[in-house]
């Protein structure tokens, strides 16, 4: 509790970090969600199994934007999702047949799973982590020292 007449500053100091990490955090979960999700499907924990046919490569229209592996994607139960993303080991080649899981639009490679795609989201936010648990450490010792400053106390 304060004394009458003290303020307290820590909503100066903690009120524009969190405002700064929120997009960050969210962007780190989804990341990270998106990382599970592609584990998941590639393992047959989740998804639609089948086949999908590789049907070539779309650069969406940007050229700065790397260009995506896109195919058909016929379940073991019959029918065909046409136009989905293809995650896969190797490389685009029209006609190339694999076996894979459907989850959210994105065809997996079924039994393989590759790291490297997604080391960097996991690298990224255990960096966002870390960062922000010192980032509150300091900002929590800046208020405890603001505090002992506007107190006359040394």
């Amino acid at each position: 509790m304060l004394a009458s007449g003290e303020r307290d500053y820590g909503w100066v100091v903690f009120g524009p970090l969190f405002l700064l990490a929120a997009p960050f955090l969210v962007l780190s979960g989804w990341g990270l969600f998106s990382f599970g999700q592609g584990w998941a499907a590639t393992y047959g924990v989740t998804g639609t199994q089948g086949t999908v046919t590789i049907t070539g490569l779309d650069r969406d229209g940007h050229p700065r934007t790397p260009a995506t592996c896109q195919g058909d994607f016929q379940p073991d139960r019959g029918g065909r999702r046409p136009g989905v993303q293809v995650e896969h080991s190797g490389e685009c080649r029209p006609d190339r047949r694999l076996p894979a899981r459907l989850a959210a639009g994105t065809a997996y490679e079924a039994g393989v799973w590759s790291w490297s795609r997604f080391m960097v989201t996991v690298l990224v936010t255990v960096l966002f982590v870390v960062t922000g648990i010192a980032t509150l450490g300091f900002g929590g010792a800046f208020v405890q020292l603001a505090r002992q400053h506007f107190r006359g106390d040394d």
